[in-house]
C-alpha cells in the first residue's frame, strides 16, 4: 500500500476503491438527512416518546431510574436511548429536538451496516440499490425520525450482524469484541 501511495496510478486506484465504498454511504446518509429535515417538523410525539424524554430529563438530574414513590410511575425501559437524548440535549437545547436528532442521526448512519450486509450477502450492485430502497421506504421514513428507539436499535443490531459475519471470516478477536459491543448496545437500546 505504501508503494501504491507514491505511484500516481496506484494512488488513483486506492482512491477509486475508497470512493467505491464511501460514495454510496455518503449519498445515503446525506439523502436521509435531507428527507428527515423535510419530514421532521410534522412528527407527532406519542406516549412512548414522552416516556423516553422524561427518562432523559431524569438522567440529566442524576437519576438512572424513576423511583415510583418519589418521582412518579416506574418505567421499564432500557437506558441507552434516553441517555443519548440527555447527552444531545446538553449540546442542542430542547429534549424533543435532541430526541429527534438522535433518531435522525441513527437512521442516517444505519445505511453503513446495511451497505456492507447487502454487499456481503449478495453483491456490490445490490448494496448500491439497497440504500435508496431503504431511504425511500415509507416505514423507514415514518419511524426513523420519531422519538423512539427503532432507528438506534436498527443501527446497533445491523452493525452487530455485519460484525459477526466479518468475524466469521477472520481469525482475529477484535471483530468478535465489536460484535458483542454492538449487540449489547442493541439490547441496551431495546430489550426483547
Amino acid at each position: 500500500i505504501l508503494f501504491a501511495l507514491y505511484n500516481p496510478e496506484g494512488r488513483a486506484q486506492i482512491i477509486r476503491k475508497i470512493m467505491k465504498i464511501a460514495l454510496p454511504i455518503i449519498v445515503g446518509m446525506i439523502g436521509t438527512v435531507i428527507l428527515y429535515s423535510y419530514i421532521s417538523p410534522w412528527i407527532p410525539i406519542n406516549s412512548d416518546s414522552i416516556t423516553y424524554l422524561r427518562l432523559a430529563v431524569e438522567i440529566q438530574k442524576g437519576y438512572w431510574h424513576i423511583d415510583p414513590w418519589i418521582r412518579g410511575v416506574t418505567y421499564s425501559t432500557t437506558p441507552l436511548y434516553p441517555a443519548l437524548v440527555a447527552l444531545m440535549e446538553w449540546v442542542i437545547p430542547g429534549f424533543d429536538i435532541a430526541g429527534t436528532l438522535v433518531s435522525i442521526l441513527a437512521a442516517s448512519v444505519v445505511v453503513i451496516p446495511l451497505f456492507f450486509l447487502a454487499r456481503h450477502l449478495y453483491s456490490e450492485k445490490v448494496a448500491w440499490v439497497a440504500i435508496p430502497l431503504t431511504v425511500l421506504n415509507p416505514w423507514y421514513l415514518r419511524y426513523g425520525s420519531l422519538i423512539l428507539t427503532e432507528s438506534l436499535f436498527s443501527l446497533f443490531f445491523l452493525a452487530a450482524v455485519v460484525l459477526t459475519l466479518w468475524a466469521l471470516t477472520r481469525n482475529f478477536p477484535l471483530p468478535w469484541f465489536l460484535a458483542g459491543v454492538m449487540g449489547g448496545a442493541a439490547w441496551m437500546t431495546r430489550d426483547a
